[in-house]
C-alpha cells in the first residue's frame, strides 16, 4: 500500500486529485465532468492516461496490475 500512495504522489496534481475523489470520496465520472467542465470523451481520456502513468509508475516499483 506505501508504495501504491508513493506512486500517486509522483503523479501529476490533477491526477492525483481526480483519484483521491474517486477512491476517498467515492466520485464517479458525472462529479468528475461536472467538477472539472470536461465532457465524458475527454474525462474517459484523462483518466486512461493517468492510469497509464499510474500503472507504469508501479511496474518501476516491481508491482504489476
Amino acid at each position: 500500500e506505501i508504495l501504491i500512495l508513493e506512486a500517486l504522489q509522483e503523479l501529476r496534481p490533477e491526477a492525483r486529485e481526480m483519484f483521491r475523489l474517486i477512491i476517498e470520496e467515492g466520485a464517479t465520472r458525472k462529479d468528475l465532468i461536472e467538477r472539472y467542465g470536461l465532457n465524458k470523451n475527454t474525462l474517459d481520456s484523462r483518466l486512461h492516461t493517468y492510469r497509464n502513468e499510474l500503472r507504469q509508475l508501479l511496474a518501476r516499483r516491481g508491482i504489476c496490475y
